[in-house]
């Protein structure tokens, strides 16, 4: 009995070894199985690279090149690695290089022998896109395997890690740097979607899109398009449709923010002038994106806190880029656009060295129409106002083609033209029966002369920057003032004081006013410097005229102001007369009486011309 125990035994312990022994022996096995799917093995077999090539070529449309190299790997998941990866459109617009392509194969497909990828990753790619190439013609092919194909079939998704893009067309060229983008599209009638990141002039750009029917835009038919771009300065949305064929285009309402214009005026004309304190920016309406032309209708534009309504137009070709437009406000408020254009002038006047150029209006040509209700500029305000801007490679022309303001109509133009690397500047404009008090109210400051105010001028200037310019001006003014007083001043009273009292006159001149009929006046302007060749005015017992020079680029005034009296009809013969000179800054110019006006003309510093005259007893007139 105890024999038979021990057999037992032995066989017991000899079954136990045994699957010790098959399971290390399946372990190992195992594990080797593990590390050979896990290790990449190399393809070297023409017709598996050629395979790679053709799945590549009808899941994606591309032509391309068998690849020199191709590894797989079956773990942790069936992946096939393509070194130096490269395909294009058969029509050129679109080519693709990549560093490397990592691809998902299908699991069953692969049992059964087959290659087929699933989803791709395109490593380090550069990518190359002509947008005047890029026209879709009509492929009935497509439209059948619309029908045929199941959803599965061809690639799933395709992810750009690290990419660069080129995008050209319209002339442009724009370039897209740190491609990270994933697209997945499950079949020919599935949707396509897009969503990911890249870098674009400095900034991260955040994009989103989708196509709800990509495969129509191979047919000549519409697709719906939702996309959205945001970056930390720029914001664009985009809902509406696109349509396929030679004449594509995209219809759509689209809604574009900006913190600041130069944002949003260098994604449209290429560059801008550095306009960041104007506030932010925005643009929305009904768009159509056709191959060379973007029109917005019902647009609605924001800027400097104004907004305008009407139509805009971009086109763009190999020629270059035009804007145009048509819009009308309520207000335009011009006060935060000449404060940045007037503050570069400033740097340019601290830094002479410093050159102005066309370059900082945009690269585009411009057509733009501008109609107000109400027009402002810093303190002052107009009416009814109409404005055009015109600008091409070389010129800029601003007419003012009406301005209802201070009772009276303003018109003008301005034209600045290159000239080798300065700017020439021309400048016209005509003034008509502006009512001067409220003009000066307008700016704050006392009503010094109040009238009817008409006047044009003429002016022009050739210079590299500011300082250049102002004190190479030169032109012709004339101006009209009619029914008005000068306040601070009394001519009148001061001839008829300075008979009696000639040598306290000098500390008694300020004061009173002086009413006139007119004041007529001509001005020539030469190398910075106003010369006034003739000013003449006449009032109720006085006469006067002013002689002399202002210094523009200082604000010097350097004026003789002569006054005599007068009838209303003719001058009173042997009458006191009376010379002042005006000095100083134009904000707060000094007067100074000419002593020897006084000593000449009043009877009482007749002692003083001949010791042997008898002079009058002085008085104060009543």
């Amino acid at each position: 009995m105890r024999d038979c125990y021990r057999c037992v035994f032995a066989r017991i312990g000899l079954k136990q070894g045994m699957r010790r022994k098959l399971k290390w022996v399946a372990g190992t096995a195992a594990l080797a199985l593990a590390v050979a799917a896990a290790t990449p093995w190399p393809l070297s077999g023409v017709a598996t690279r050629l395979e790679i090539a053709r799945q590549v070529t009808v899941a994606t449309g591309f032509t391309t090149d068998q690849p020199a190299s191709a590894v797989i790997r079956l773990l942790p998941r069936p992946m096939i690695t393509v070194e130096a990866f490269a395909a294009r459109a058969p029509d050129g617009a679109l080519s693709i290089a990549a560093k490397s392509l990592r691809a998902d194969l299908r699991i069953l497909p692969l049992i059964a022998g087959r290659l087929e990828l699933a989803n791709a990753t395109f490593i380090e790619s550069r990518i190359d896109v002509d947008l005047d190439r890029m026209i879709a013609p009509a492929r009935p092919d497509m439209a059948a395997r619309d029908k045929s194909a199941p959803p599965s079939a061809g690639l799933r998704s395709v992810a750009l890690r690290g990419g660069d893009v080129h995008l050209h067309g319209g002339g442009r060229d724009i370039d897209l740097s740190d491609m990270d983008l994933a697209i997945d599209w499950r079949g020919l009638t599935a949707p396509l979607s897009a969503r990911g990141d890249f870098n674009w002039r400095g900034e991260k750009v955040q994009t989103a899109l989708w196509l709800g029917k990509p495969a129509n835009l191979a047919v000549d038919d519409s697709s719906p398009v939702v996309a959205r771009f945001e970056s930390p300065t720029l914001t664009a949305n985009f809902d509406g449709a696109a349509a396929g064929g030679p004449s594509y285009f995209i219809d759509g309402r689209v809604a574009i923010s900006a913190t600041s214009p130069n944002g949003l005026f260098e994604s449209l004309v290429g560059s801008a002038p550095e306009l960041s304190e104007a506030g932010p920016i925005s643009l929305d309406g009904a768009a159509r994106l056709s191959r060379h032309e973007l029109s917005i209708a019902n647009a609605r534009f924001s800027l400097a806190g104004s907004s305008y309504d009407g139509v805009l137009s971009a086109s763009f070709d190999d020629r270059g880029s035009r804007v145009s437009g048509t819009l009308a406000t309520d207000l335009l408020d011009l006060t935060p656009l000449v404060q940045v254009f007037a503050r570069a002038a400033r740097a340019s006047n601290e830094a002479p060295a410093r050159r102005l150029g066309l370059s900082g209006a945009g690269g585009a040509d411009i057509d733009l129409r501008l109609s107000a209700a109400r027009a402002r500029l810093g303190a002052y305000e107009a009416t009814r106002t109409g404005i055009s801007i015109l600008k091409s490679a070389d010129q800029i022309e601003i007419s003012l083609a009406e301005a209802n303001a201070y009772k009276g109509n303003i018109k003008g133009r301005a034209t600045i033209r290159r000239d080798g690397d300065d700017l020439e500047w021309l400048a016209r404009g005509t003034v008509e029966h502006l009512d001067a008090g409220a003009l000066g109210a307008a700016a704050r400051r006392s009503q010094r002369i109040t009238g009817e105010f008409s006047g044009e001028f003429a002016l022009s200037a050739h210079g590299a920057n500011a300082p250049t310019l102002l004190a190479g001006l030169s032109g012709t003014a004339k101006m009209d003032l009619a029914n008005g007083e000068i306040a601070g001043l009394d001519l009148e009273q001061a001839l008829r004081r300075a008979e009696r009292r000639p040598l306290s006159l000098a500390t008694e001149l300020r004061g009173g006013k002086t009413q006139f009929n007119h004041i007529a006046s001509s001005m020539l302007i030469d190398k910075g410097v106003a010369i006034v060749e003739n000013a003449e005015g006449a009032g109720a017992g006085v006469a006067f005229n002013l002689t002399g020079a202002a210094t523009i680029p200082t604000h010097e005034l350097a004026l003789r102001l002569k006054a005599w009296q007068a009838s209303p009809s003719a001058p009173v013969a042997g009458a006191m007369q009376l010379a002042i000179d005006v000095g100083g800054p134009w904000d707060a110019p000094l007067l100074i009486v000419d002593p020897q006006s006084l000593i000449q003309h009043s009877r009482a510093a007749a002692p003083l011309r001949d010791p042997d005259a008898t002079a009058e007893p002085a008085s104060e007139p009543r």
